[in-house]
């Protein structure tokens, strides 16, 4: 099995879309829904521009050149099968840091519109990983819009600088939404129902032993 940045990127690229389309299409969509666009979109154009900065040179990818280097080298000598394996608190930069670095160093613009729509795709992100977000039924439907558009300028952005034909027959070939991606949304809907359910027979219990 061979996952690379690529192929990695693209499949999380293509089920953040796909959880909007059921978005589009009228099916219901709930706050765990929601939270899946956003790690799912957040992690897809993250690796994607991690693929760009690697096909110039993998070394852009890391915080650190010279731990990189030496980690390298030690994979090298010791046939570890990655720099990760020789050092493994080697850290790679975040998107802010691959953004900065293909308009610096690789000299490829990236439009306002599209930073904006990341940036605020991030903070998003950071909010449901490190902290609490609440949002109104509306500010959930605009952030969806959002994040649809952050998905077609993203979209456009990837098909031009990695090559459309690569691009559009690595989304094609990443994951489908196959029976067993069906089965993962209905389980988190169970899960869902079921805590529901827990909560209302608790306080009905509560209720009860008070009267």
């Amino acid at each position: 099995m061979k996952f690379d940045l690529l192929k990695n990127g693209c499949d999380s690229f293509k089920i953040a879309h796909e959880l909007i389309n059921q978005y589009r299409i009228g099916e219901e969509i709930h706050d765990y829904h929601l939270k899946d666009i956003v790690i799912y979109m957040n992690h897809g154009i993250e690796i994607l521009m991690k693929y760009i900065l690697s096909n110039k040179d993998e070394v852009l990818l890391f915080n650190n050149i010279d731990r990189y280097a030496k980690a390298r080298k030690e994979m090298k000598d010791k046939g570890h099968t990655s720099v990760f394996k020789a050092d493994s608190k080697l850290h790679t930069i975040n998107l802010n840091s691959a953004i900065e670095r293909i308009e610096h160093i690789l000299d490829i613009k990236i439009e306002q519109e599209l930073k904006k729509h990341i940036d605020e795709l991030i903070i998003v992100r950071n909010e449901l990983m490190h902290y609490t977000t609440e949002l109104t039924t509306r500010e959930a439907l605009n952030l969806v819009d959002d994040l649809e558009i952050c998905y077609e300028l993203s979209y456009e952005f990837f098909a031009t600088n990695i090559g459309r034909d690569v691009f559009e027959s690595s989304l094609e070939f990443a994951r489908r939404k196959s029976s067993r991606f069906n089965d993962y949304l209905v389980y988190r809907q169970e899960e869902s129902d079921k805590a529901a359910d827990a909560a209302i027979d608790s306080y009905e219990a509560d209720r009860h032993e008070q009267y």
